[in-house]
């Protein structure tokens, strides 16, 4: 978490890993996926939970606070306080050993990650009746590959109180 001045927040996570060796499909990197209405920060709001299986992986979530930048110019909304939000999220992976089947085959419905990153993107609003945000979400990316394990837009919600 970084406040870069007294109008803007930004909060950001980057996770990179691997699996070493052969390992059971479990326990290989799934990356989190909720296609449910609750906006979660650190996971991809549009991305089935079970979509890509990789053994070496990075990704990053970016998200943006503006303290009412834009809305603070906007008479009759100022009194309301609300907030402008933004998030940038990016996953990408590979299977670099394809022995993991040996131990336990891997399911239909998990393949490995594209050549392409998996990217999605929001703008909202913070601060509804002081504890609720919304989002709208997109899949950045609109390649056909990927509307299998991910829609291509959605509304999310969130409670979030701030001190």
């Amino acid at each position: 978490r970084r406040n870069i001045s007294n109008k803007l927040m930004i909060l950001y996570m980057v996770e990179v890993g691997g699996v070493a060796g052969k390992v059971p499909f479990p326990l290989l990197h799934l990356p989190q996926g909720t296609m449910d209405l609750g906006q979660a920060r650190y996971h991809f709001n549009l991305l089935h939970h079970a979509s890509f299986a990789s053994d070496v992986y990075a990704h990053a979530h970016i998200n943006l606070s503006t303290y009412g930048i834009i809305f603070n110019h906007i008479p009759l909304i100022k009194k309301l306080k609300l907030r402008e939000i933004y998030s940038f999220k990016i996953f990408y992976g590979k299977l670099l050993n394809k022995g993991h089947s040996d131990i336990m085959d891997m399911p239909d419905y998990l393949r490995e990650p594209s050549k392409v990153p998996y990217m999605e993107g929001s703008i909202g609003i913070a601060n509804l009746f002081k504890c609720f945000q919304i989002e709208y979400v997109f899949r950045i990316n609109q390649s056909k590959e990927f509307d299998e394990f991910s829609a291509r837009h959605g509304v999310r919600m969130r409670f979030a109180v701030g001190f």
